[in-house]
């Protein structure tokens, strides 16, 4: 487990969220706390909507983050992350908080463009065209393996403002084949506590907090 310091305030809030967790601009904004007050959340977490403020003196995520590219010049200078941090285009994120395969109906039925958000594995099943994909994803954030056809390599490459290209797997390559990077696990001791993990070894610890000057690392 490692050991977070932050600075301490009379009267200041510490507010703890773990899982898989969605936060609002409203929410980044505290307008019922006050400036000293401290967000630790940790797990799988997603910020949604436009960001304006953020009325906490700092945001600790402990895990993976997916925030507004938008908003990032807001986010950015409150944000302490131990683990992986990415940032979506566009208004509309569509989160997937484990492995999905997405195919034909998916793309047809989606009403308007979105930003996908795969906490896992992601596979494009066959017969989803580059066209379908250009009209209906925005952006990609990936905290996992792709599994795709290859025709459509090139378009989710572009398509993808935070993904490793050296997850994707080869054509002739089964899934769950090939070399991973901890997709979709937090780093050593730095998981969510509580709750079922869906993720075979991912380990099963929590942020251990400590009052002090020293900065967060």
């Amino acid at each position: 487990m490692r050991k977070c310091y932050y600075p301490y305030a009379d009267g200041q809030d510490i507010k703890v969220l773990s899982g898989q967790v969605k936060l609002s601009g409203a929410m980044l904004a505290n307008p019922a706390g006050q400036p000293d007050d401290l967000l630790i959340a940790a797990g799988q977490v997603v910020v949604t909507g436009e960001v304006t403020t953020v009325g906490y003196r700092q945001v600790i995520v402990a895990g993976q983050l997916a925030a507004p590219a938008a908003s990032r010049d807001v986010i950015e200078p409150r944000i302490q992350a131990q683990g992986q941090v990415a940032w979506y285009l566009g208004e509309n994120p569509r989160v997937f908080n484990d492995d999905i395969t997405l195919g034909r109906d998916f793309f047809r039925l989606l009403d308007r463009p979105a930003s996908l958000v795969v906490f896992g594995d992601l596979t494009i099943a066959a017969g989803v065209t580059e066209t379908m994909v250009q009209e209906k994803i925005t952006s990609l954030v990936t905290f996992g393996d792709w599994v795709v056809p290859p025709e459509l390599v090139g378009v989710l490459q572009v398509l993808a403002t935070d993904a490793d290209p050296r997850l994707l797997h080869r054509p002739d390559r089964r899934p769950g084949v090939g070399r991973r990077l901890d997709a979709g696990r937090f780093p050593a001791g730095m998981a969510a506590s509580g709750g079922a993990d869906r993720h075979a070894g991912r380990p099963a610890a929590g942020v251990d907090l400590h009052r002090g000057q020293e900065p967060i690392g």
